[in-house]
């Protein structure tokens, strides 16, 4: 029997130890794991080792598998949760957002991820155990730490586009040299809530450098280096994975003014920076703000839009004091 492409599922938990798997029973996913995600990409990684020998024949002689490891890419939707998420009701989106390096603050009215360099590196309460149900064939990445871009389009909803790297995890009893990678049904679904809407990107709130642009999308990468932890004693020769740099990037592309409205040119060229904005959504719960306390223009070029003269704006999310991990927030209000 075949299997389909649009028979997948994604479940997420936040480990409580990195690398241990967090899910109830292997094969399976706990209710209020499940993810409502679009494109699910799942790659196996591997070190491919050439035996590059001289023989007295030009006939390839075989490789050996090396280092193994997994990855895993798929969307989400730019939404709340209907309510305000809490400590203990938070987004079902919480631990693929811990788990690239930011960390919440939770009040009466909102949810604030700032980027955490302890936890970026941290081996507790950092990482997410993955569960990846291929319609019928189960693919359990753990010790999964990623990356996050996000993409606020106008007349589109948001777009969260993650992007993770893992181990495959050895399920007990089986003896495959391919790690975890299984056999498994589809569990039950259990999915959040699909009536919570993802607000479309219209009417939004937004300037940059104290400057209200007329703006199609505002981009931004959250830039993690995902670098893996190489080790002899185990089994896939990798005892891990490690966030161990972060460079926040974004891009605009504001319909072109003169210098006398705002000088995009003088300030890239100076090096100046700025506070910029965006908020998403009108209704509490489901209300999402990307911000951004000093951003400094990167080069700016030419482009066009239907025929009106925009600026394509490379932008820098930069430290906004001494400690650090300040340069960027997303709320969900």
């Amino acid at each position: 029997m075949p299997l389909l492409v649009r028979r997948a599922i994604i479940a997420t938990k936040l480990e409580a130890a990195e690398g241990v798997d967090q899910m109830a029973v292997p094969g399976t996913a706990d209710a209020a794991t499940q993810l409502l995600v679009g494109n699910p990409v799942v790659t196996m990684e591997a070190e491919e080792i050439e035996r590059d020998i001289v023989v007295q024949h030009l006939s390839h002689i075989g490789m050996v598998v090396g280092s193994r490891w997994g990855g895993i890419s798929f969307t989400t939707e730019m939404r709340g949760r209907a309510a305000i998420p809490t400590s203990a009701a938070p987004l079902r989106d919480n631990p693929l957002l811990i788990a690239c390096g930011l960390s919440p603050t939770y009040a009466a009215g909102s949810a604030v991820y700032k980027p955490n360099t302890t936890v970026a590196s941290s081996a507790g309460l950092s990482t997410a155990t993955i569960y990846a149900f291929i319609d019928g064939i189960l693919h359990p990445l753990t010790g999964g730490r990623g990356n996050l871009q996000i993409n606020a389009t106008s007349g589109r909803f948001g777009i969260f586009n993650w992007t993770f790297q893992g181990i495959w995890r050895k399920m007990a009893g089986t003896t495959a040299a391919t790690a975890g990678i299984i056999d498994a049904a589809m569990p039950a679904a259990s999915f959040d809530t699909f009536g919570t809407k993802p607000p479309p990107v219209l009417g939004c709130q937004f300037n940059i450098h104290a400057f209200s642009a007329i703006v199609q999308a505002v981009t931004t990468d959250l830039g993690n280096t995902i670098e893996k932890r190489d080790s002899l004693t185990q089994d896939n020769g990798i005892a891990g994975m490690l966030i161990t740099n972060r460079k926040i990037t974004g891009r605009v592309n504001p319909e072109a003014v003169l210098r006398a409205s705002h000088d995009f040119w003088q300030r890239w060229q100076d090096g100046t920076t700025g506070a910029a904005d965006v908020v998403v959504g009108a209704t509490a719960g489901n209300i999402i703000r990307l911000k951004y306390p000093n951003v400094q223009y990167g080069k700016p070029g030419w482009g066009d839009r239907n025929g009106v003269r925009t600026y394509e704006i490379p932008f820098m999310a930069n430290a906004n004091s001494d400690a650090g991990d300040d340069e960027f927030e997303l709320h969900f209000l």
